[in-house]
């Protein structure tokens, strides 16, 4: 082999090398190696669409949730849930207003207290669970019912 030969092939090498390298390195990878899938749904609290809350899925490896909008909830693929099974909590509030010593309204700077709307069976104390499957739609329908009153009777 002529020396001119023998250095042009040398020189070829490297980026040869490269894009190999680069095509192992890019071609071997997965996008996703968590196999992350959308998940959407909706909520609906004492037979209506739930206004405003937010939604957690929740395994012991990964935690996802996505706020609650007229009653739906939607996690993109990008940001997505692994495939598994998940316990699943909902959260909603409402402002109470704080009473003044006279019985009138908030008190000026006091700070608003809020009240849960969804029974903790939903949310603190959830078995709630769903099954998040790859490849699939999983669309998910959560229907909390009325909540049990109590009196002081």
């Amino acid at each position: 082999m002529p020396l001119e030969s023998l250095l042009q092939s040398h020189k070829r090498r490297p980026a040869l090398l490269f894009v190999l390298a680069c095509g192992f390195f890019f071609g071997c990878q997965s996008k996703d190696s968590l196999k992350r899938q959308g998940v959407s749904g909706t909520v609906i609290l004492e037979g209506q669409p739930l206004q405003a809350g937010s939604i957690e899925f929740e395994s012991p490896a990964f935690i996802s949730g996505a706020p609650v909008q007229d009653g739906k909830f939607t996690i993109n693929p990008a940001k997505g849930i692994p495939p598994g099974e998940y316990l699943v909590r909902i959260h909603a509030s409402a402002a109470m207003s704080k009473m003044t010593a006279s019985g009138e309204g908030d008190a000026p700077g006091e700070p608003v207290s809020t009240m849960e709307l969804i029974p903790e069976e939903y949310n603190e104390k959830s078995k709630e669970t769903r099954t998040v499957e790859e490849g699939k739609a999983n669309v998910f329908e959560f229907t909390i019912p009325h909540q049990r009153q109590t009196t002081g009777r």
